[in-house]
């Protein structure tokens, strides 16, 4: 009796334990499946309420990616077609979509033009379509959107683009500025700051004109000296004017100017002409460029004391090749993206100037 109540015992523990693997491997497979790419479940799929009476069966039967409810009330996206002939035989379709609960909010309006000439089932696939596009912004939010395509037709990648007319010729226009005062009773500080941009970027044209300010003033009273002030300033011109010679050219004028009292600087011009080559269209230039640029110019400097050199103004030239690598390329051997930049300069003694990347950009 002993005996049969542990084999009893026996076979019941190794059935659970089947059971329980059989649960773990089931539960596992279905967690497994979850996680694959391309599941479709039901939480993903939107209920929608078709609130026009053509062509219901068919869209239905199109469509089945969607539920269809029969309550409004229930549905997340309610959509409604109204129809309107027209004195020359066509037909005017309008496509209404209106977002409900998680999509409230998330409204929408599409027309359809069905010609006289169209057949029945024309008009019909071609609502199907409009119905497809309309619905792509809500199946988009839910778990649907990586199994989602969007077809383009060529000719409308292939036709002629008219430019948009831009008031401002592609200018853009930027203010800044800022100041601090700093006062007790022994000092008094003042520093400010102004300037703006002027930016244009175009298929032949990259240009910047940038004056700047700064300003910076103090005094102080001490019982040795007295009161003492200082002004010190710092002001200048940056800009450039770069022509496109097509996708390997392009050549350019830079221009800097500076007056400061931190470079004993009464007043500096910086003229420079650039050429440059780019081994890859500049097309490409954010995912790979090679380029070879070749700068040449001169400083016309005028000092506020005269230098250890006993100069009170003098004449700079200089010049430089620079060659410079960047890749930006996804995957490989070096994980999610691989970088480089290799820059390499030639430089005369009398001088030399460098501002990173392409004279293009």
């Amino acid at each position: 009796m002993i005996f049969r109540l542990r084999e009893l015992g026996f076979h019941f523990s190794i059935r659970l334990s089947f059971i329980i693997a059989t649960l773990f491997l089931f539960t596992h497979q279905q967690a497994k499946s979850c996680d694959e790419p391309g599941e479709v479940h039901a939480v993903d799929i939107i209920s929608v309420f078709l609130d026009f009476p053509y062509f219901n069966q068919y869209i239905r039967e199109s469509l089945p990616v969607i539920n269809y409810v029969r309550d409004p009330q229930v549905s997340q996206v309610h959509v409604k077609i109204s129809r309107q002939r027209s004195g020359a035989g066509g037909e005017n379709y309008v496509i209404s979509f209106l977002g409900r609960q998680q999509f409230e909010g998330m409204n929408n309006e599409i027309t359809y033009w069905a010609p006289a000439s169209n057949t029945q089932d024309d008009t019909r696939r071609g609502l199907i379509e409009r119905l497809k596009l309309g619905l792509a912004p809500y199946l988009a939010n839910t778990g649907l959107n990586s199994l989602i395509t969007v077809n383009i037709s060529d000719s409308i990648m292939n036709m002629d683009r008219k430019p948009v007319e831009d008031p401002w010729k592609n200018w853009v226009f930027e203010i800044y500025g800022g100041a601090n005062l700093y006062k007790e009773a022994s000092q008094t500080k003042f520093n400010s700051r102004w300037g703006f941009y002027a930016d244009k970027v175009s298929d032949e044209w990259k240009m910047r004109m940038r004056p700047y300010f700064n300003l910076n003033n103090s005094s102080y009273i001490s019982e040795e000296d007295g009161e003492r002030e200082s002004h010190n300033y710092r002001h200048g011109f940056q800009g450039y004017m770069i022509r496109s010679l097509g996708q390997h050219w392009s050549a350019g004028l830079f221009l800097n100017m500076l007056a400061s009292t931190f470079h004993n600087m009464k007043f500096n011009i910086e003229p420079t002409p650039g050429i440059e080559y780019s081994l890859y269209p500049y097309s490409e230039a954010t995912e790979k460029a090679i380029t070879f640029a070749y700068t040449m110019g001169a400083a016309q400097n005028y000092y506020l004391e005269e230098t250890i050199f006993l100069k009170k103004q003098e004449t700079l030239f200089k010049h430089a090749l620079r060659i410079a690598v960047d890749f930006d390329q996804p995957g490989g051997l070096f994980g999610e993206e691989l970088r480089g930049l290799i820059i390499f300069m030639i430089l005369m003694p009398t001088g030399w100037s460098f501002t990173p990347g392409s004279i293009c950009g």
